[in-house]
C-alpha cells in the first residue's frame, strides 16, 4: 500500500511518500516507510523507541558525560558522578 503523488500535473510517474512495505520488496526493512518530511503541528509523538538520530549530519551521542560534583584538597582530588547517554538521550546517572 502507498499514498503517493506526482510532482507537477504533467508528470507521468508517482513518487512514494508514505508506502507499507514488507522486508527486501520496494525497501530494506518491513514497516512503512517515509519519502517525505513529517510534520507535527505540535501534537505529541508518543510511545516509540529510537534506533537512531541524526540532526545537521551529526550522529546522536551515546556513553557516559562525566559531572564534577565536588573538589577538595586545593582542587587535587574531584569527586565525579557520570550521566549516561543513549542516542543523544539522558537514560540515567550513576555515581
Amino acid at each position: 500500500m502507498a499514498f503517493a503523488q506526482k510532482a507537477s500535473s504533467s508528470a507521468t510517474s508517482y513518487t512514494t511518500m508514505l508506502c507499507f512495505s514488507r522486508a527486501n520488496s520496494i525497501y530494506d526493512e518491513y514497516g512503512v516507510n517515509m519519502g517525505c518530511n513529517l510534520i507535527g503541528n505540535w501534537y505529541t509523538l508518543k510511545n516509540f523507541k529510537i534506533g537512531s538520530i541524526s540532526a545537521g549530519g551529526y550522529t546522536a551521542f551515546s556513553g557516559a558525560i562525566p559531572i564534577v560534583c565536588e573538589i577538595t584538597n586545593n582542587g587535587n582530588s574531584w569527586t565525579y558522578s557520570h550521566l549516561r547517554v543513549y542516542n543523544g538521550i539522558i537514560v540515567g546517572y550513576w555515581n
